[in-house]
């Protein structure tokens, strides 16, 4: 209940992989059962510790929710220890690289694209989602309607975000609601993996690595 749809896709992917491997009734679940298939999940797919305990923390919800609503008298996986791991520390781009990056995009929307990032903080999935109908010019912001846990709210983008998103929309021909659309025809509004491959290409040309949730971390 009040998951987003990407949580919900990542817990059924997790649970159908788990009972897969293990075929049995979930009535007939052990903890070493879960222990095992953690163990052979991280030696198969040489998974980090951090994933591997996501795994556990879903069997866990999944085993709880059971045992809560009286299919199981106990949880197995209580008894399942956490898996201890050192968080990474989270990377963002120096105020040079930042520069950098946007200095070597070789077209408007490529540079709308960056500086909408950076001066706004958002999900790559929220950006996606825009439409032009979101956005408040007078107050330079943005209306996240489906955000993490399905949550609206609002956020900020700078003056030089405006100045290269207004140039932008200038230059597009397309009658397209979205804010960020193809460059071809039929125009359309593109998803998640088309604005990471905008990112990656101007990654590529200055040799900086950098993804959509970099300049999330760079803009906190």
């Amino acid at each position: 209940a009040n998951l987003s749809k990407g949580t919900l896709r990542n817990y059924h992917y997790k649970l159908i992989n788990f009972f897969r491997d293990v075929p049995k009734s979930y009535m007939d679940i052990t903890p070493n059962d879960i222990r095992m298939y953690l163990y052979n999940y991280k030696v198969t797919h040489n998974s980090s510790d951090c994933y591997i305990d996501n795994i556990r923390i879903v069997l866990n919800t999944f085993f709880q929710w059971l045992t809560d609503n009286e299919y199981l008298q106990r949880n197995p996986c209580a008894k399942v220890d956490k898996i201890k791991y050192q968080p990474k520390r989270r990377k963002s781009m120096s105020s040079y690289e930042l520069e950098y990056f946007r200095w070597n995009t070789e077209n408007i929307r490529e540079k709308a694209l960056i500086d909408f990032f950076y001066s706004t903080g958002m999900r790559v999935g929220e950006c996606a989602a825009v439409q032009l109908t979101d956005i408040d010019w007078g107050n330079r912001s943005v209306l996240i309607r489906h955000g993490k846990g399905d949550k609206e709210r609002l956020v900020y983008f700078n003056a030089e975000s405006e100045v290269s998103l207004r140039e932008y929309l200038d230059s597009r021909t397309d009658d397209c609601t979205g804010l960020f659309v193809s460059v071809r025809r039929p125009f359309h509004q593109i998803g998640e993996h088309a604005l990471e491959q905008i990112i990656k290409k101007v990654s590529k040309r200055t040799g900086i690595k950098s993804y959509p949730h970099k300049l999330r971390h760079t803009f906190a």
